[in-house]
């Protein structure tokens, strides 16, 4: 095996093996970079081509073949779109610099996405629309229920198809206005509650559409989900990730380009006519393909596949799913959601439809920037250009919330969960949340052997073969499992209309978080409950887990702070969450503003609510830590809640001072006048540890 190499004079040698195309010559990455540079220098930089001593008397030839042609040109397309995104970028931080170096208030750039009839809109390549001029002036809800009166073509077809597919007799609130706009090939951005039917408002286009419908979702879960639906539709789909075989990559993938398979089957052979069969039902058209953005990001085959969809006219539309997965100001970013910024450069005449039911103010505008989206036009009187915006009211009236303190053992915890769903939801499919994935073989095998077998269960995490969580997935939804013990791997879009309770075992990290979670119970409509279990060890958790998260302790903060409120109503903590916090500014966000009526805080007597104020004990313990921090110690909640009551470790231990050591005493001189210190003898804060530690 022959090696070449490439090197600067005086610098480094890249080598490869010639017989590899994965290392053929340093990398095609590198050498596109290498000609962008050009090759004259100046000084005593050349760039020189050499043969390793071992192989100065043979002549090298290389052949590349037609394939590794191609391959290189994918890459070279790939690369160009990075540097095109990367310059696009590198103006946009400029212009933010300037910006602030003359005194502004680098707000400027999420002034171009707020919600304005008056707002100039930048020029944009014209949109390749269904055939007919559209009035994009009007709304996209039908005003008249005569269907001949209104300006889409399609109406009539939207309404058989689906009920004749899914068997749904009327649209929910926007559902007919976002797929007006999406079948009018406009990048739309559609903010609805979770069990909204967001599914629908792409799903039911793509049926519509010549082409394929590319979806890009977060969770191999969900895309299982998706699939099994529109399969048992009969809705032609498939899903492609890290567990799809080769063999059935390449099957898909050829269908989505309509390929022709290689190996037909044989006229007159023994059972033809069924291998012909099977074989056209191979080359179905595939109307929906789910992908894992990791396939936009990491497979230049898969994309490559993409360009050529695109140039033959057969990539309808790009539907992203979860889109607040693309912002690290968001609960749950996921790195390669970033790199789909790649679409709209490869693909600037594909409209993109984003969907979340999780997106406060500044995480939109970042999802608008990332995906290359233009600015925002109400969906009430939309612009001809820029992205539509839907939103629909983000409360759940038939969710009943309620928060319990946990018991103090895990067994008192169990016990009391099969009391619950036994009395509440006897029978009834629900989920219950846990932190970890340990928690979740715990919390099953409590639950059956507490209810002695009543309440059948099964477990979902990260962690098991995709074969497990599809079984458990089929048999959740099919009712041979009541209970799903699951981490959050079980997660967003998972669509099961009858679910009657959602169970939160431990503190949930962000109110994002547990209001995508709660949210999988009722979306049939029916009256459903989300329960909460919580105590401060919680709180001891999960800090540790979300300090180096963007956001992640004032996020945990804002959920202890909804797991403690006791008289304000469950919905309207949620609307003043996503309205106002990490945001800025006032959100557009249309939660309701009038109290549920239905949750726990709603129902409480006022009477059972005692109010105390606890200001002199947070004080001392507040000049605690302070004093603790000063003398160079460190101090965890559990010894804190200790030492303020008078007990556990001495202060003289935990101070890592030798002096303040022998003169723990003096804490006593830097106490505010009027405020008695806390100190091992007397004036102890004289509450119970978990109070001691909601305090600070």
């Amino acid at each position: 095996m022959h090696r070449v190499g490439v090197k600067w004079d005086g610098g480094p040698t890249y080598t490869a093996r010639s017989g590899s195309r994965s290392r053929r010559v340093i990398s095609y990455t590198f050498m596109y970079i290498l000609l962008q540079l050009g090759t004259s220098t100046s000084g005593n930089d050349k760039l020189t081509w050499r043969q390793p001593a071992s192989a100065e008397n043979i002549q090298l030839h290389i052949t590349m073949s037609s394939e590794e042609v191609e391959a290189i040109q994918e890459e070279l397309a790939i690369v160009r779109a990075s540097i095109e995104s990367l310059q696009e970028t590198e103006k946009a931080l400029t212009c933010r610099l300037a910006t602030l170096l003359d005194g502004g208030t680098g707000h400027e750039d999420a002034g171009n996405y707020v919600l304005s009839d008056d707002l100039e809109v930048p020029q944009e390549k014209s949109r390749r629309l269904n055939k007919q001029v559209i009035d994009f002036t009007s709304a996209f809800q039908p005003s008249s229920s005569d269907q001949e009166k209104l300006p889409w073509s399609w109406t009539q077809a939207l309404h058989e198809t689906m009920k004749k597919i899914w068997g749904i007799e009327s649209f929910r609130l926007n559902q007919e206005a976002v797929c007006n706009a999406v079948l009018s090939n406009r990048d739309v951005l559609v903010i609805m509650p979770t069990g909204g039917g967001k599914s629908l408002t792409y799903q039911l286009p793509a049926v519509l559409s010549e082409g394929t419908t590319l979806v890009i979702s977060p969770l191999v879960a969900l895309m299982a989900d998706q699939n099994m639906h529109l399969k048992e539709a009969g809705v032609p789909a498939e899903m492609l990730n890290a567990s799809t075989s080769r063999q059935d990559a390449a099957l898909i993938m050829k269908r989505l380009l309509h390929s022709v398979v290689d190996q037909k089957p044989k006229r007159g052979s023994k059972s033809s006519k069924g291998k012909e069969k099977a074989h056209e039902d191979d080359l179905a058209p595939i109307k929906l393909c789910y992908v894992t953005p990791e396939k936009i990001a990491k497979s230049k085959t898969f994309v490559s596949t993409l360009q050529k969809m695109y140039g033959a006219g057969r990539l309808s539309r790009v539907i992203i799913d979860e889109a607040h997965c693309c912002s690290s100001m968001g609960h749950d970013f996921r790195p390669d959601y970033k790199q789909l910024s790649i679409l709209k450069t490869l693909f600037p005449d594909t409209p993109i439809v984003a969907l979340t039911a999780t997106c406060p103010p500044r995480v939109m505008v970042d999802v608008l920037k990332i995906l290359k989206l233009g600015p925002i036009t109400n969906a009430d009187k939309a612009r001809p250009t820029g992205t539509v915006l839907f939103t629909s009211p983000l409360s759940r009236p038939n969710l009943h919330y309620q928060v319990l303190k946990k018991p103090a053992t895990n067994t008192d915890l169990i016990d009391q969960i099969v009391e619950w769903i036994e009395q509440n939801h006897s029978g009834s499919q629900g989920i219950i949340y846990t932190l970890s994935q340990k928690d979740t073989t715990t919390v099953a095998q409590g639950l059956i052997s507490q209810s002695n077998g009543r309440i059948t269960t099964g477990i979902y995490h990260a962690s098991l073969s995709d074969s497990h969580k599809h079984q458990v997935h089929t048999d959740w939804r099919e009712g041979s499992i009541q209970v799903v013990c699951a981490t959050t791997a079980f997660g967003m879009g998972i669509d099961a209309p009858h679910v009657r309770f959602v169970i939160h075992h431990t503190l949930p990290k962000s109110m994002e978080g547990y209001y995508q979670e709660s949210g999988r119970a009722g979306r049939d409509g029916q009256d459903s409950d989300c329960l909460l279990f919580w105590k401060t060890s919680d709180l001891l958790r999960l800090s540790g887990m979300v300090a180096s998260e963007v956001d992640g302790i004032p996020k945990l903060y804002s959920m202890t702070k909804y797991a403690t409120e006791l008289d304000r109503c469950r919905s309207l903590l949620f609307a003043e969450y996503f309205n106002t916090s990490h945001s800025g500014a006032d959100s557009v966000l249309p939660f309701s503003q009038e109290a549920c009526g239905n949750c726990d805080n709603c129902k409480r007597d006022p009477s059972e609510i005692k109010q105390e104020d606890l200001s002199v004990e947070a004080l001392k313990i507040c000049d605690v830590v302070g004093y603790v921090n000063k003398m160079g110690g460190r101090v965890t909640l559990v010894q804190l809640g200790d030492l303020v009551r008078g007990i556990g470790t001495p202060m003289s231990t935990i101070i890592s001072n030798s002096q303040a050591r022998k003169d723990a005493d003096d804490f006593l001189a830097d106490v505010p006048a009027g405020i008695p210190a806390p100190d091992l003898s007397e004036g102890k804060v004289l509450l119970k540890k978990e109070v001691c530690f909601s305090i600070p």
